[in-house]
């Protein structure tokens, strides 16, 4: 059995942070080869920043467990691109890879002199991918930019929260910059099917603001074919009633109910012991739910207070009730028993950061899976520098000392 389905493809990556450190670690985490280009004076944010605090220092480069989950399975090479010899050492790898991944600012690559014609010059059928939030052509193009804007321009922002308040984003989980690697992704599979089929590579201009206007996709189409224009709602949508998170006993415990047929509506007034408010005719339909939806929802919310959020969304849904806890992260990780019958948390050993559970790739194969027999923690700094460079780039041992002393490998 083929323990890795990607075994055999080869990737050259400069992606830095969130959004290029997820779109090669899904291709990593399933068997490709990827090598992740780092330099030791311009050191990817995500080993310095401050959103998960370090194991020892904020200082220490190789002590994040966010950096490492975000290259599980990954080579690690330090070079300083600015080194006259970079680029004949890059071209090298270029030789040897499928595909070259980056997500700079458009124009940074080509400006390095290590863009889309230099690689195509070196190997004509490579596949060159570039992320970024705008894309590569147009009046916004050669602006640099975060998951922030990107979740702004493309609405996403602009429908969350409250119809009288600000928006908002979602709390310190970012939006585009986990989604967008997921389509990135499949975007550089198709790439390299194509080159399968025709012994031709290409160049790939990836936008996350494409992929969050994909995202809107029923809104966007509602507007053109209605001219109808979304609002944010808080909880509610236009095709249920109720819908919200209840309140629940304990500290900021909550239970999701959603109602999309009047047969739920029928099963939640007798899960809830058919009170007399529940018993108006108008409630019976869609359209006298909704035009009343903020008193029915506040006399469930005085239902739901007092029960456990678990023990009711079981409840419910023995009932025929759409309902779900919402989980606090304890829960996610230590309780939920799907993700442990899924075994979707895998142990990976780090040298620096010891034992910590990483969450593995979003789906499982029959066939190949990938699992702690497969992903490894991410490199430290420079760790496969030398592995890299003479086993993948074809530098000899004595090539490989000559330039490290000249400063090409820090």
């Amino acid at each position: 059995m083929q323990r890795q389905i990607l075994k055999g493809i080869k990737i050259f990556d400069f992606g830095w942070a969130m959004m290029g450190g997820q779109a090669t670690k899904l291709l990593a985490d399933l068997g490709a080869d990827v090598v992740k280009l780092e330099s030791m004076t311009h050191v990817d944010f995500m080993r310095t920043n401050g959103f998960l605090r370090s194991c020892t220092s904020r200082n220490d480069p190789n002590d994040k467990p966010y950096s490492s989950w975000l290259n599980t399975s990954k080579y690690g090479l330090a070079m300083n691109t600015k080194h006259p010899k970079a680029k004949d050492v890059i071209a090298e790898y270029y030789k040897w890879a499928d595909v070259v991944f980056e997500n700079f600012s458009p124009g940074k690559i080509d400006k390095q002199g290590f863009g889309y014609e230099f690689a195509k010059s070196v190997n004509p059928d490579i596949v060159f991918c570039h992320a970024s939030i705008y894309g590569q052509t147009g009046p916004m193009s050669r602006q640099a930019g975060t998951d922030g804007m990107g979740s702004s321009v493309g609405c996403h922002r602009g429908l969350t929260g409250w119809p009288d308040r600000t928006p908002v984003p979602n709390s310190p989980m970012v939006f585009g910059d986990m989604l967008t690697p997921l389509v990135c992704a499949s975007g550089i599979l198709a790439a390299l099917d194509y080159r399968r089929r025709t012994g031709k590579g290409q160049e790939i201009d990836f936008a996350m603001l494409d992929a969050i206007a994909m995202k809107s996709a029923p809104l966007v189409l509602d507007y053109a074919a209605n001219g109808h224009v979304t609002k944010r709602d808080g909880n509610h949508v236009p095709y249920a009633s109720p819908h919200a998170a209840f309140p629940c006993r304990g500290d900021d415990r909550w239970c999701a109910i959603a109602v999309y047929k009047d047969e739920e509506w029928q099963s939640l007034c007798r899960a809830m012991g058919d009170p007399e408010w529940c018993r108006k005719e108008e409630y019976r339909t869609f359209e006298g739910r909704k035009a009343a939806q903020d008193y029915i929802e506040e006399q469930i919310g005085k239902w739901t207070a007092d029960k456990d959020p678990q023990e009711l969304m079981k409840y419910l849904q023995e009932r025929g009730v759409p309902a779900g806890a919402v989980q606090n992260l304890e829960e996610l990780i230590d309780v939920d028993p799907l993700l442990k019958e899924r075994k979707y948390f895998v142990p990976l050993d780090h040298p620096v950061q010891g034992v910590i559970p990483h969450p593995r790739p979003p789906y499982m194969l029959s066939k190949t899976p990938a699992d702690q027999d497969t992903m490894t923690a991410g490199p430290w700094l420079g760790e496969d520098t030398f592995e890299t460079a003479t086993r993948f780039a074809g530098l000899t041992d004595e090539q490989f000392v000559e330039l490290d002393k000249e400063g090409l490998f820090v």
